[in-house]
């Protein structure tokens, strides 16, 4: 993947993982980084190496679809995923 761009940071492994679920089911390619500061050790969450956080990377094509779909507000009535 060329001319990759951050379109959002996941708090830690598992959260990104669920980003990139959802945007690859809508289609987009995605993938994740962990940051600079989760490998210095940031914050407390780093156990077994899922702290964070991650950058979540897509296509500069792709981008604006993939914002839209991550901060899309959750529908109180569809289950938790």
């Amino acid at each position: 993947m060329d001319d990759l761009v951050r379109v959002s940071v996941a708090e830690n492994e598992i959260e990104a993982e669920l980003a990139l679920a959802l945007l690859r089911t809508e289609g987009i390619e995605a993938a994740s980084q962990r940051s600079a500061a989760s490998t210095a050790g940031w914050g407390s969450g780093s156990v077994s190496g899922v702290g964070g956080p991650f950058a979540i990377l897509v296509r500069e094509e792709d981008a604006e679809r993939a914002h839209e779909l991550l901060n899309a507000p959750q529908d109180p009535a569809d289950p938790p995923a």
